[in-house]
């Protein structure tokens, strides 16, 4: 009985650690056109609306176009977000009647953004209900540090 206890034991662990064997596909970046779409936009998770601009803002100043010119921020709006999933309970809260869990997002924030010369401008969806690892979008880069 012991044998088979342990071969168990044994077939769990070795199988929970097949995803962090080294060269397994962890991509950090997912796709090229990530954050030009509602359909594939990028993760900047925020509570509240003060807090999402300002992470927005900082990540905003982090990036450049592809010829190295600054970018800003000229404008937002709200879009509905096509891949919008209701959570199976709706959680609310008891003092104000307002869902406490909202999925991942009923709407984006669509942010404009331009360059400093004026020539090029980007339309970036951002999702901030969800939390996903650091992205770029395909035609940006990300500035050095200390530029």
């Amino acid at each position: 009985m012991f044998k088979f206890q342990l071969a168990i034991l044994l077939l769990v662990v070795l199988s929970s650690c097949s995803s962090l064997l080294p060269g397994a596909e962890t991509k950090l970046f997912p796709g090229p056109d990530h954050g030009h779409s509602p359909e594939d936009p990028l993760s900047l998770q925020a509570n509240f609306e003060k807090e999402a601009l300002e992470k927005t803002t900082a990540y905003v100043k982090q990036l450049r176009t592809a010829g190295g010119e600054k970018l800003h921020l000229t404008g937002k709006a709200k879009v509905h977000n096509p891949g919008y999933k209701k959570p199976k309970i709706v959680l609310y809260n008891w003092i104000t009647g307002e869902p406490i869990n909202k999925g991942n997002g009923r709407f984006l924030v669509k942010y404009q953004l331009a360059s400093e010369s004026g020539k090029d401008s980007v339309d970036l969806y951002v999702n901030h209900f969800i939390s996903r690892d650091p992205q770029i979008p395909g035609s940006l880069v990300m500035a050095r540090e200390g530029s």
